[in-house]
């Protein structure tokens, strides 16, 4: 996604899809090293696919992945 991998890594298009259902991603480890915990946070809570759960879209353009730089969320991972 960020890093232009899929999040939902599968063999085949069904394993694929159940996956996406069951909101069962990941990251490796290359990718994951460079990104903030705001950045997790916020592609976690676009990628849930329950819509009860997944937050609206107010919330993420509020979110401090999208309001802060990557140097401020830096510092906050810091502290």
């Amino acid at each position: 996604m960020l890093k232009g991998e899929t999040p939902f890594h599968a063999k085949n298009r069904a394993e694929f899809e159940e996956k996406v259902k069951a909101s069962d991603y990941g990251f490796s480890e290359r990718v994951k090293e460079k990104l903030t915990l705001e950045t997790i946070l916020f592609l976690s809570q676009c990628l849930q696919h329950d819509e009860n759960l997944r937050k609206d879209v107010q919330d993420l353009v509020d979110h401090p992945y999208i309001v802060k730089t990557y140097d401020e969320q830096m510092k906050l991972n810091q502290a």
